[in-house]
């Protein structure tokens, strides 16, 4: 393929050619004898290194005519390389400059004439996948409608409720579980659309919600009060990121105004709880004595869910840019070899089936003692919805986990008769020749 860069170093090529020609027609100039046929064909025979005399032609030159190249010649073509060499970097800008609109133009046109292939393409795709994983998708989606529905009533009643006490628990509780409901709306989206590492990525966000919703639950209205007061932290780191870009980037940094505002908020909240308030889980730092700084794993124990961290980190490489997240993919889990760059069809089973419990467990919070009749019917109709989806969404992993051995079995048998079949060729051939 001829590339705008291989042109250019052929044109970079020629150049000494080029400066040599206006040299050698600056002298012919001079000598008032210049035509373009004398001035190449005299810059051929210099090139050529030939010590020969050269016959330019006959018309108005004297025969005894001699052309010389001084000092100063030789001067003059090294400052017109230079010259050239020093403008080259402006003279490739305005190149592109000059003919990307071109390209881009002429991208769209193609764009708009390929873009209904690629929609029905990926419609098809849609299709088959709701054919293999539709019986699962759908038991999610009921799941999820039905713990929106709870989360619904949860919110009235507390909207309605006058009581102070176990305010920021219901707060709080009410504001981890909506956003959980959304989460887990998103990680639909994507299975929906054949991306289960990003599905997967979704859940380890919805697990954190879970966590920290558990926490609360068990440790009440002071807990709660801490978590939500942490938001004044957060903002003040946030706050001092903002100042330290501005200056690297040259923006405008925050107001005087929020800067004063903020702080103030941030030692507020330093004096109103204590000093390891400041840290990432500081508000969780007075449930695990001898530790100043919690981090989300201690979190995970305290809340139960030790037991997920091994789930927990194999999300996390989809959400990082370790190595790991390039070579252990959920789409790529039934054999397909390299990286999907799109959407697939496989993988789906973990983020199902971990957003089904999770999202479950969340739900839950929002119940409190005392467990009446009513209460424990709705949740043991969770359990029951959740319950249906890993199964469903089992059976069609091993289906296509079938599929795809199949595929691989019948790959190796059509390799294995190619080689017999070139074997006995060749031995037919070798039997030919020695008759």
């Amino acid at each position: 393929m001829d590339t705008l860069h291989n042109q250019l170093m052929r044109a970079f090529d020629d150049l000494p050619k080029i400066m040599g020609k206006r040299i050698v027609s600056d002298k012919l100039k001079e000598l008032g004898i210049y035509t373009e046929a004398r001035a190449q064909k005299l810059l051929d025979h210099i090139l050529a290194a030939d010590e020969d005399e050269i016959e330019l032609d006959d018309e108005g030159i004297d025969e005894n005519l001699e052309i010389n190249f001084t000092d100063v010649d030789i001067a003059r073509l090294e400052e017109l390389m230079q010259e050239f060499t020093g403008e080259l970097p402006q003279v490739v800008m305005d190149t592109i400059r000059e003919i990307v609109p071109s390209m881009v133009r002429q991208y769209r046109k193609e764009w708009q004439a390929y873009r209904p292939y690629e929609e029905k393409d990926f419609e098809l795709f849609k299709h088959r996948l709701q054919q293999r994983w539709g019986k699962g998708f759908d038991a999610l989606r009921m799941l999820m409608s039905s713990c929106r529905d709870h989360g619904a009533l949860f919110a009235e009643r507390h909207r309605k409720s006058r009581a102070k006490k176990g305010r920021h628990q219901r707060e709080a509780l009410l504001a981890l579980h909506m956003r959980g409901c959304q989460i887990a709306a998103e990680i639909m989206c994507l299975m929906e659309n054949g991306y289960a590492d990003g599905a997967m990525a979704r859940w380890r966000t919805l697990h954190e919600l879970a966590v920290v919703a558990l926490l609360i639950q068990e440790y009440g209205d002071e807990l709660a009060e801490r978590y939500l007061s942490h938001r004044a932290i957060d903002e003040y780191k946030e706050m001092q990121l903002a100042i330290d870009a501005a200056l690297l980037l040259g923006s405008k940094p925050p107001s005087e105004r929020t800067i004063r505002n903020v702080t103030k908020t941030y030692e507020i909240a330093l004096k109103q709880f204590d000093p390891e308030f400041r840290h990432d889980y500081g508000w969780a730092a007075k449930l695990i004595p001898g530790n100043k700084k919690p981090n989300f794993s201690d979190l995970e124990k305290l809340a139960g869910h030790a037991t997920m961290r091994s789930h927990y980190k194999f999300a996390s490489h989809n959400v990082h840019a370790g190595s790991s997240g390039i070579s252990v993919r959920l789409s790529t889990r039934h054999g397909r070899s390299g990286i999907a760059t799109g959407a697939t069809n496989t993988g789906f089973l973990d983020p199902g089936q971990n957003t089904a419990f999770t999202l479950v467990q969340l739900t839950q919070t929002l119940w409190h003692e005392p467990y009446t009749m009513d209460r424990l019917a709705t949740m043991q109709g969770l359990v029951e919805l959740r319950n249906a989806i890993p199964p469903a969404l089992g059976a069609a992993d091993r289906r296509i986990g079938r599929e795809e051995r199949a595929k691989t079995k019948a790959a190796k048998i059509r390799a294995a008769r190619s080689v017999v079949k070139a074997d006995r060729k060749a031995k037919s051939g070798a039997g030919g020749r020695s008759r």
